[in-house]
């Protein structure tokens, strides 16, 4: 039997992880019945639980709770007071963050790094203006703050961002201590200003004195490229990305295909006067490329340009529409394309369902359904992915089952669907069940089959089911990779197994924001001029 107090040590670690799950889903619904429970077992006076529920109310709009749960506390610390002051300037709200920071100092609490760099992301964010950032700037200087990597960083991307970069460099030069973070920031904010050129000698001198090199790193770098056209180094940035193995990350990836997108530019000016233009495979390549950069409007006038009569053209118009979230954009389309009287293919259904599921037209995606029984496109196993995943947001788990079984041909991306659906709708048995099936099948499960289960396991707190999971990871010898071991900690915290999981995460090989939110549940002369 637990005692009274490990249950509530327990109770005091799962609550804020269950309260930061709820926040991210904005599900004030299920964040009220959990604060009924923090009432019932006499934990609302606990500081790390309190800050959870106001973070939370704060997060889903609802000022009035979290700002009862803050008076209502006999004892508060800065950490509470910085997650009320976050709070009001995430809402939009600077004028009451500011009347909050002034109570805050009357009653005897000093604001702290956090603090500050909370008054600073409302700075950069345009709720407050360059002079305010300076305010606290000077604020910083006179209260010893100098030194604190973190509180610089901020000011150097705050200036930055308010068109200040004379003053973020002199924040920078004058660092004692400058981590990569800084080296980011200065380089981002010289491109963000223009100073495309600056931006990449800094990214050398950076290189030269042996600094680590993150994907964050080369997204500014890679856009300064894009910014002053200089190819040849864009180049050579691509190959260190490779090197680096960064090629992956999204935001590097998005960046490379900016640059290349403007390579694709000229390349799409000199085929204007060419015929090669009209071939459909060009055109879905420009289309292609425009949409992946997120440029739709330029895609779309090209694509209205011209009478385009091909499938494959129109599927990639939707499929990029779907892409950049235009969903509705996508639906049109695809009515255009039904009275032109063109006949869709798989690619198209699997795109249109999928509009179908984030908009919630329940009656299109029954319609898609039934055309792609007849045409035969149910068979494939994008489409039947799609609807899988239709039928599941629709709380019809027993629907997805019927499309897996009806297809002839199952692959990984079908199984790992299904999985997913049961997980959705909280059916853990049977994601055990889809997971154990796909050996059966002669197909070996990867990282996303096995977070995919455990995710199911994590949102129903069955611990004996996720460590059935996990020994099922271990004899099929799925490779552990970040997914996996993020997916394990996640799944044993809300557990309340904290040995197993302050276990994993002394052995993850990469310990990201995700993990680590998860277990831890000199004076500056601002005169220098830039180099």
């Amino acid at each position: 039997m637990f005692s009274c107090v490990s249950i509530h040590r327990v109770a005091r670690f799962t609550f804020p992880s269950l309260l930061k799950d709820i926040a991210a889903k904005l599900d004030l619904n299920n964040g009220e019945k959990v604060h009924v429970r923090i009432l019932e077992l006499g934990l609302q006076f606990d500081r790390h639980i309190a800050s959870s529920l106001i973070n939370m109310y704060v997060r889903c709009g609802s000022f009035d709770y979290a700002t009862k749960v803050f008076d209502q506390l006999p004892q508060r610390d800065v950490a509470v007071w910085n997650t009320m002051l976050s709070g009001y300037f995430h809402h939009s709200r600077p004028c009451d963050g500011l009347v909050l920071l002034a109570r805050m100092q009357l009653l005897g609490f000093k604001p702290d790094a956090h603090s500050l760099g909370i008054l600073l992301g409302a700075c950069s964010g345009f709720f407050l203006d360059i002079r305010r950032g300076k305010e606290v700037h000077a604020y910083a200087f006179r209260n010893a703050f100098d030194g604190e990597q973190i509180l610089e960083t901020t000011l150097i991307d705050v200036y930055s961002k308010l068109g200040g970069i004379k003053e973020a460099y002199r924040v920078f030069n004058h660092a004692v201590e400058k981590n990569v973070l800084m080296w980011n920031a200065i380089i981002g904010g010289f491109c963000y200003n223009g100073l495309s050129e600056i931006s990449l000698e800094l990214f050398v001198l950076m290189i030269n004195k042996g600094c680590e090199i993150q994907a964050a790193t080369f997204t500014s770098v890679l856009m300064a490229c894009s910014i002053g056209k200089v190819a040849d180094f864009g180049q050579g940035v691509h190959c260190c990305v490779i090197k680096k193995g960064h090629e992956f990350d999204p935001y590097v990836r998005t960046s490379l295909l900016t640059m290349l997108m403007d390579f694709g530019r000229k390349i799409h000016g000199e085929l204007v006067k060419r015929p090669e233009l009209m071939n459909m495979i060009v055109q879905s390549s420009l289309l292609t490329m425009y949409m992946k950069n997120g440029d739709i409007e330029t895609a779309d006038a090209f694509f209205n340009s011209n009478e385009v009569e091909d499938i494959v053209v129109w599927g990639t118009m939707i499929s990029g529409f779907c892409q950049n979230k235009k969903f509705d954009s996508a639906l049109g389309l695809f009515h255009q394309l039904m009275a032109k009287g063109l006949k869709p293919d798989s690619t198209v259904i699997a795109s249109v369902v999928s509009a179908s599921s984030s908009l919630g037209c329940l009656k299109l995606g029954f319609q898609l359904h039934g055309h792609a029984i007849k045409s035969g496109a149910a068979a494939d196993v994008f489409v039947g992915s799609g609807l899988i995943d239709f039928y599941a947001k629709f709380n019809a788990p027993d629907s997805s089952e019927c499309v897996l079984r009806n297809m002839p041909f199952r692959n990984l991306v079908v199984y790992n669907s299904m999985i997913s659906a049961y997980g959705r709708n909280g059916l853990v048995d049977e994601s055990i069940r889809v997971l154990g099936e796909i050996s059966q099948q002669g197909l070996s499960p990867d990282s996303i089959s096995i977070t995919s289960a455990l995710a199911s396991a994590s949102s129903a707190a069955s611990l004996s089911k996720g460590k059935m999971i996990h020994g099922y990871q271990v004899r099929k010898g799925v490779l552990s990779d970040a997914l996996v071991e993020n997916a394990l900690l996640d799944m044993y915290m809300k557990c309340g197994c904290l040995g197993y999981g302050q276990r994993i995460f002394n052995s993850m090989t990469f310990k990201n924001l995700v993990a680590r939110n998860n277990d831890d549940c000199g004076g500056m002369d601002l005169t220098d001029p830039l180099p």
